[in-house]
């Protein structure tokens, strides 16, 4: 069995920005898709600025056993992500070689359909960003 850290990347790919004047004066919202913001026209004297973001998912874990088969055996693949925003998760496992029973469930299995090496890995996605497992090699024999 081998059981790897996974990589996990954090992004402000979708936030707002709100400036409320002191007089409760609304200045405008404005939502980005990544980039940078811009402001034009006089900000008024006591503006609070909120920033809301999406922080992307963390893959906990991925299990991938066993990691040597004989041809139509199948391997266990197994991924656990989190969102910190509590969003649903989308698996989407895929493979070098051979069949992936259900490539979009967080366990799913691996069968090798001929001899050689097949390199097995799992994106986990909250529909704005992801993370990615590292690559693991399953030997087909």
């Amino acid at each position: 069995m081998r059981v790897l850290p996974s990589l996990v990347k954090f992004s402000l790919s979708t936030w707002a920005l709100a400036l409320v004047g002191g007089c409760g004066d609304y200045y405008g919202v404005e939502e980005y898709a990544g980039g940078s913001p811009s402001i034009s026209g006089n900000a008024p004297p006591n503006v609070s600025v909120e920033l809301t973001g999406n922080t992307c998912p963390g893959l906990d874990f991925t299990i991938v056993a066993p990691t040597s088969l004989t041809v139509g055996q199948p391997a266990l693949l197994f991924a656990k992500g989190t969102d910190p925003q509590g969003r649903n998760l989308a698996y989407a496992w895929e493979s070098s070689a051979g069949r992936i029973a259900d490539p979009s469930a967080p366990w799913t299995t691996l069968t090798c359909v001929e001899r050689g090496s097949a390199n097995v890995f799992v994106t986990v996605t909250n529909g704005t960003c992801s993370a990615f497992s590292s690559p693991v090699t399953v030997d087909c024999q």
